[in-house]
């Protein structure tokens, strides 16, 4: 190996050694019997192929004699074949294609006639090289067929798990080369694997389910079905679903039948692959499978979820018989399929499936929900994406329409109330409504000439109705083509939106929860309604705020003066009001900036528009606002914060050309914004280090970081110790986020002046000092640190004891992130000799923190291990129960006086399914007629 690696060895010198004796020694190595040496000249003769020597001499050839000579022996020394193929799985996928297809065909002939131990190496031997290397089509195909039509004898576990790995791994290698040829495998295979699900042995049977998962994933796509055009589909699932023969069809669960008849009066071909893969996974559904229901439904979940609303028509028999058989399912299998269902077919064609019957029968039926279909609207609201809206208005809008008869006219307290909540249901899943296709007005018209009488008289309803008509405003505002049946649509909804508006206006209650969907409806909707509206309703109210703060009436109408500036801001979020009344929005914010409560919070948001929509000549006028409003109560700060960011981001800091609005921006609001570190709300003190930091990387942008810190450095002048430690603190955040962009010598120099600070003996300030040593542990490497760590450590421990002690639990984190980074005995070095002893003290502690950490990680290792044997020995009670239960049954048949037999017969009602060793067929007993 050590020749291979050194390319100063010529090709001559090479020919002179006798290379094809070294390598038949190498290869009689491979089947030693140590381990080590196994590997070793496997991993050597991997370096000559890898190096290319295969092409200098006739390597090759012997490598093919070697294989050959010990699979023609390996009933002999089954071992010594074993070793081969360990050899084969580290070195095939470098070798020539030819050679690769050459000793292939001996591992599948020795398949054939070996035992299980050495077959199921030379599965995993196969299965390695098709997940490796890309090889001919041809050469797959031939081996997908040799494994579906011998298989083995499945009575032994590692051999099946290697075969089925092999054999799902061939698969997906030729859909990987050639996916039109795997389509006509993957039936064949998925049905071969469905028989081993059915096993006793739970490893086999989930491993086997995760190798359909992985089949379906990976080849179930677009190429697989049919092409279907979109303005074809509503028409196919008419016919589909329409078609009387299909109806039965579906109903009895006869999925092949339906396949065959379609494919038969359409073209009288054979199935296509994705029919056939359809009812192969309608098998899934059989009463084979009742022990293994879980994976089956995982299974069909996974192919649903790889489908989309292209292949709807194909699905719909395997659709219907899985909803059909809802009653014996596990609930949360059926879920897990259904909701794939919901977000991937036409739903028009779920709802055709499954009609909602809630007024077709009466609520004392035991079996209500069942016979309704009414367990299908939690899982729409819950699963279903935006659908079309013309759906809800011909499904789901009647249904509702009758639900509220009854609840006016129903003949008990009881059956109203259940009446009342499958109304509040129905409504829930309208916001899901609220994508358009074609005829808009006609299908949204009848819900508009509704919507005030829903929003005066549901209460409840209300809210969902809301959330509802804001999508389909979102949705009319952002539609991509601007056709004529919207700018229409548009032009009639104004007017709705103009009397929806006037409406909720007088519904909004601000300290009343649940308010937020009217507010955002209203800012859509000011969006389509007419312009004049908004502009006569903005200045008649704004005006009227600013008449009252003339008058010192405010506060006696704080409740409508809220309400009124909640509903303005809606508006102006969404519109150019603000702008095109500019003369009047500046004075009805500074109106409310003087205000000390929640009105001035919003006053910073109406701000928030103006500046975001402003045009930046105006700038200077609205930061000269900002710094004249210097009385700014707790709740508001968050909010002027976030004003300060718009204002800087309109500025354009990051160009050296605006250098000195830049300095004159951050002069006005730095040491505001230093101050606010200290602030106990977490919102405020985030946007203190967001703006920090953002105006950081704008100073980087134009090469001005340093003259920025500066700035900050400043407030170490501060006249009081608040502004000294939140200046230390916010030194700290920029340095932490920005330390590769400052010299290292300049961050040294910091530290020293920060630690000038600490003989003010400030409470206070030597916290923050504490603080800010955690970033520059980061901003530094481990040499500098080391070369001044006694000059940082000892202004740290000047301080008295009892001072210090105030501060005893960040000294010993502080100590705790130097012993990590530089070492117990550096760190015990740069300490004073009085306090040496507590680098041993925290050394000690950690120790007990880790063995703790360890006795609590195998206790609760333990208790797993404890709740698994439970479970296990559960689950072996109720497989007993079964047992017994069978054996009753059995029993029970045994005793019968044999009239059953006289009155039954059996019938024949299926061909098998498919020409393989593993086969099925299905008969029942039918009662004879008289």
């Amino acid at each position: 190996e050590m020749c291979i690696r050194d390319r100063n060895k010529t090709l001559d010198e090479w020919k002179q050694k006798d290379t094809e004796a070294i390598f038949g020694e190498l290869l009689e190595l491979v089947i030693d019997e140590r381990s080590k040496v196994r590997k070793q000249s496997t991993k050597t003769i991997g370096h000559f192929l890898q190096n290319g020597i295969e092409q200098l001499w006739n390597i090759m050839t012997l490598i093919q004699r070697f294989v050959r000579q010990y699979f023609e022996d390996a009933e002999l020394n089954p071992q010594q074949a074993i070793y081969v193929l360990f050899f084969l799985s580290g070195t095939l996928k470098q070798m020539p294609f030819e050679v690769i297809s050459n000793i292939t065909t001996q591992i599948a002939k020795l398949i054939q006639h070996q035992k299980n131990e050495l077959s199921t190496h030379c599965y995993l031997t196969l299965e390695a090289l098709f997940s490796a290397r890309p090889l001919n089509s041809e050469l797959v195909e031939f081996f997908l067929k040799e494994f579906l039509h011998n298989q083995p004898g499945f009575d032994e576990e590692k051999l099946i798990l290697a075969y089925v790995q092999c054999l799902v791994q061939t698969l997906l290698h030729l859909n990987s080369l050639n996916p039109k040829l795997a389509h006509n495998y993957i039936s064949p295979v998925i049905s071969l694997c469905s028989e081993l699900m059915l096993l006793e042995n739970q490893k086999i049977s989930l491993t086997t389910t995760k190798q359909i998962e992985l089949i379906l994933h990976y080849t179930v796509n677009s190429s697989l079905w049919s092409n279907v055009a979109a303005d074809d589909l509503d028409a196919l699932f008419e016919r589909a679903l329409n078609t009387e023969d299909a109806v039965q069809l579906l109903g009895e669960g006869q999925l092949t039948t339906l396949g065959e008849m379609n494919l038969e009066e359409e073209s009288g071909s054979a199935p296509s692959p994705f029919k056939r893969l359809i009812a192969t996974l309608g098998y899934f559904l059989s009463s084979r499978f009742q022990k293994c229901q879980k994976q089956a439904l995982s299974v069909l979940a996974s192919f649903f979820e790889q489908i989309d609303e292209r292949c709807s028509l194909e699905v719909a028999p395997l659709i219907n018989s899985l909803i059909r058989s809802k009653p014996n399912r596990p609930k949360d299998g059926f879920e897990l399929c259904f909701s794939k269902l919901l977000q991937k077919v036409n739903i028009e064609m779920i709802l055709k499936m499954v009609p909602i019957k809630v007024l077709e029968y009466e609520l004392e039926n035991d079996d209500y929900e069942d016979l309704t279909n009414q367990w299908i609207i939690p899982y729409m609201n819950k699963y279903m994406r935006n659908c079309n809206f013309r759906l809800f208005v011909e499904y789901i809008l009647p249904i509702i329409n009758g639900v509220e008869q009854r609840m006016s006219f129903g003949s008990s307290d009881v059956k109203k109330k259940t009446y009342e909540i499958l109304f509040i249901q129905l409504w829930e899943i309208f916001p899901k409504f609220c994508r358009f296709s074609t005829h808009i007005s006609k299908h949204l018209q009848p819900l508009l000439d509704m919507a005030e009488e829903y929003i005066n008289k549901h209460e409840v309803v209300r809210k969902f109705f809301c959330k509802g008509l804001e999508n389909i405003a979102s949705y009319i505002i952002t539609y991509p083509k601007a056709t004529v049946e919207i700018s229409l649509l548009k032009k009639n909804f104004a007017e709705f939106a103009e009397k929806i508006i006037k409406r909720l206006v007088m519904l909004y209650l601000p300290n009343k929860p649940g308010q937020k969907n009217i507010v955002t409806l209203i800012q859509k909707l000011a969006m389509l309604a007419n312009k004049d509206y908004i502009q006569r309703n903005f200045v008649k109210h704004t005006t009227n705020i600013i008449k009252e703060k003339e008058q010192g009436t405010i506060k006696k109408n704080f409740a409508s003066v809220k309400r009124n500036t909640d509903i303005l801001l809606a508006i102006s979020e969404g519109t150019g009001i603000v702008i095109q009344k500019y003369e009047l929005t500046i004075p009805f914010i500074r109106a409310l900036l003087t205000e000390h409560n929640i009105l001035q919070k919003k006053a910073y948001k109406m701000l928030m528009i103006v500046i975001q929509k402003v045009h930046q000549s105006f700038l200077e006028e609205l930061r000269t606002l900002l710094i004249e409003q210097t009385d700014v109560n707790s709740q508001s700060k968050h909010t002027r914060l976030c004003v300060i960011m718009a204002l800087i981001k309109k500025c354009q800091l990051d160009s050296a050309d605006h250098l000195e609005t830049t300095i004159g921006v951050l002069n006005d609001f730095l040491p505001e914004i230093i101050v606010n570190f200290k602030e106990t709300n977490k919102k405020t003190r985030k946007a203190c280090i967001e703006l920090l930091n953002y105006i950081a990387e704008q100073m980087v942008a134009c090469g001005q970081l340093t003259q920025y810190i500066y700035l900050i450095v400043a407030g170490f002048a501060g006249s009081t110790s608040l502004m000294k430690s939140c200046a230390i603190v916010a030194l700290g955040k920029v340095l932490e986020k920005h330390h590769k962009s400052i010299d290292k010598s300049f961050i040294m120099e910091l530290m020293n002046v920060v630690l000038m600070l600490v003989k003010e003996k400030n409470r206070e300030v030597y916290q923050a000092i504490l603080s800010f040593f955690k970033s520059f542990l980061k901003a530094v490497s481990k040499e500098t640190l080391h070369e001044n760590l006694k000059q940082i450590l000892l202004p740290l421990f000047e301080w008295d004891e009892d001072s210090r002690n105030n501060h005893k639990a960040k000294l010993k984190h502080l100590i705790e992130k130097l012993i990590r980074k530089l070492g117990k005995d550096k760190v015990e070095q740069g300490l004073p000799q009085d306090h040496k002893k507590l680098v041993k003290y925290v050394v000690k502690q950690e120790r007990m923190a880790k063995k703790k950490r360890a006795e609590l990680k195998a206790e609760r290792e333990q208790m797993m291990e404890e709740q698994q044997e439970v479970r296990n020995q559960r689950a072996r009670k109720r497989e007993l129960e079964q047992d017994s239960d069978q054996e009753r049954d059995e029993e029970d048949i045994m005793r019968d006086d044999g009239r059953g037999a006289q009155e039954l017969s059996l019938i024949h009602i299926s061909e098998p399914t498919r020409l393989l060793s593993i086969s099925y067929a299905v008969f029942c007993l039918k009662k004879k007629k008289e």
